[in-house]
């Protein structure tokens, strides 16, 4: 059984202060260079990773947004990550959580899809 991980106001707050989150935002679209990712969890069939804002999940059109964080991961010794059964928005920070195995990706994929995934947003706004 796996527990599940919660994101805090906390982690979210030191991603926007020591992570950069209020960079100047990419002209294309595109991930900005000094977004990181870092792993949260690791397992045989999971992995859940922290998300920095101004990291693409997925690739987009164009050779201009394939940086990703699944083009990272893969090039970070997880070629195993093909896919992500959800994503958060380019300049969004938080975990994601994705499958290492087929079985792993397929049974988040019809989790999220089920709406069976209970997801927790926290917003830090000033003025």
């Amino acid at each position: 059984m796996y527990r599940p991980v919660f994101c805090s106001w906390l982690y979210l707050l030191w991603q926007l202060i020591a992570c950069d989150g209020f960079s100047a935002r990419s002209a294309t679209g595109s991930s900005l260079p000094s977004a990181t990712w870092r792993p949260i969890l690791i397992d045989d069939s999971f992995l859940v990773v922290g998300k920095d804002s101004g990291l693409l999940t997925v690739p987009g059109r164009g050779e201009a947004k394939a940086d990703c964080l699944i083009s990272r991961l893969q090039h970070e010794g997880y070629p195993e990550i093909s896919h992500a059964p959800h994503r958060l928005d380019r300049d969004t920070s938080g975990l994601l959580v994705l499958g290492r195995t087929k079985a792993a990706h397929r049974a988040l994929a019809v989790a999220f899809e089920a709406r069976q995934v209970s997801k927790s947003y926290e917003a830090l706004v000033l003025g």
